[in-house]
């Protein structure tokens, strides 16, 4: 099934159309409100939901599509469930400067964000503690 979504790492927004499932309407709704203003409230009839306060660089979904992870220009990353589009916990902070990657390990378990402060954060999935903080220069040997 060819399922849309936004390229939000471009200048301008693109939508897109690839082959992957989206778990529930609430996943389809918070990836679809990746906008260059950001991951910003919305009332859907359902609910509202609160998020990011500056745009979204990068949104990725957990290998069991349960939850959705973004990284923001506002510096955070933070982890939504992808059923009720509500957010999971406490943003994530630790990075200086906007997130401009987000990723979960392959068995969820995990997320890892980059950002232009040149670390890369290591996240509990679970608990949102910060595990560690790599400076990318160091992930290079010269």
């Amino acid at each position: 099934m060819n399922t849309p979504f936004l390229a939000c790492s471009l200048p301008v927004p693109v939508l897109l159309h690839t082959s992957f499932h989206v778990p529930s309407p609430w996943a389809l709704l918070l990836a679809l409100l990746v906008l260059p203003l950001g991951c910003k409230e919305w009332a859907a009839g359902w609910g509202s939901s609160v998020g990011h306060i500056d745009p979204v660089r990068s949104v990725a979904f957990s290998p069991d599509g349960s939850h959705i992870v973004s990284g923001s220009d506002d510096k955070t990353v933070r982890l939504w469930d992808a059923k009720t589009g509500q957010q999971v916990g406490a943003a994530l902070v630790g990075h200086i400067d906007p997130v401009q990657s987000v990723a979960f390990s392959p068995d969820g378990s995990h997320i890892v964000s980059g950002s232009d402060d040149e670390n890369v954060c290591l996240w509990d999935a679970k608990n949102g503690q910060q595990m560690e903080a790599i400076l990318s220069l160091d992930l290079v040997e010269l």
